[in-house]
């Protein structure tokens, strides 16, 4: 019976050292894990701090990539201040892209990346002027958009008959206007459709909003103020008859199924 009871207190004790061991070993386990984790905290942090603060990460240049067509010059000063010398880990790309095109309205598209581990390139569609509205010298896009206002500038169609009183557009801003989507609308198929380098269209009056009347080459060109498509293909085949010289016309009235041409 005593060696019976020996062996059970025996066992208890290898029993309870094993336990013990087990526990002391899984302690030893929490403790290095959490050693571990805590190492790797404070590593994340000073990487972190290195990566947010060293100078190295500061942008140093910024490269615009704009289309060859874009007649304005942006603020590149601007620019400069708003991005020169952050840190680029700072810079969210999403929030940059849309900050830039509230900003820079001639931008139409813009798309930012960095560029480790200091520069900033943006590649930028750019807006291009189509025409100018005489009333406060807006230049405007193909869009309505507004890309500048009273400033002076060459080459670019007038359009006459817009009136802005009370609410003056506003530099990136686009113009709500039927009458004026009526307008680029006819423009934008004269771009497509009639060599416009040697065409001189001078201005585009819509005074009367049932007729947007043309003037081009010093002649009146009665439009009205729809069927733009079948209209300018008649304009176009006028103007590329050898037989006809512009010069020698008073007037082309097209608001009918048949063009009227006046002579001198």
């Amino acid at each position: 019976m005593a060696r019976r009871g020996g062996s059970r207190r025996t066992k208890k004790k290898v029993y309870s050292e094993n336990f013990i061991n087990e526990k002391m070993f899984l302690g030893k386990v929490v403790l290095i894990t959490a050693v571990i984790l805590g190492l790797l905290i404070g590593a994340s942090f000073v990487i972190r701090y290195y990566f947010c603060n060293s100078e190295i990460f500061n942008i140093k240049e910024i490269s615009v990539n704009k289309d060859l067509n874009n007649v304005f010059e942006f603020d590149a000063n601007k620019l400069n201040e708003l991005y020169l010398g952050r840190n680029i880990f700072t810079i969210n790309l999403n929030q940059a892209e849309i900050f830039l095109k509230n900003n820079f309205p001639q931008f139409k598209e813009v798309e930012v990346r960095k560029i480790f581990p200091n520069i900033m390139e943006l590649n930028v569609v750019s807006r291009i002027p189509i025409a100018k509205i005489d009333f406060g010298d807006i230049i405007i896009d193909e869009e309505g958009v507004v890309l500048a206002v009273g400033e002076s500038t060459e080459n670019l169609i007038t359009i006459k008959g817009l009136k802005f009183f009370l609410n003056m557009p506003e530099v990136g801003k686009k113009i709500d206007s039927k009458v004026l989507n009526r307008a680029l609308l006819l423009l934008r198929g004269l771009k497509r459709e009639i060599e416009m380098e040697t065409t001189s269209v001078d201005f585009v009056d819509v005074s009367d909003r049932n007729n947007v009347v043309l003037n081009i080459a010093a002649v009146e060109v009665k439009i009205g103020k729809n069927d733009f498509v079948r209209k300018i293909d008649a304009l176009k085949e006028i103007l590329n008859d050898p037989n006809m010289n512009v010069r020698d016309l008073r007037y082309i009235d097209l608001r009918f199924e048949d063009a009227v041409i006046s002579f001198k």
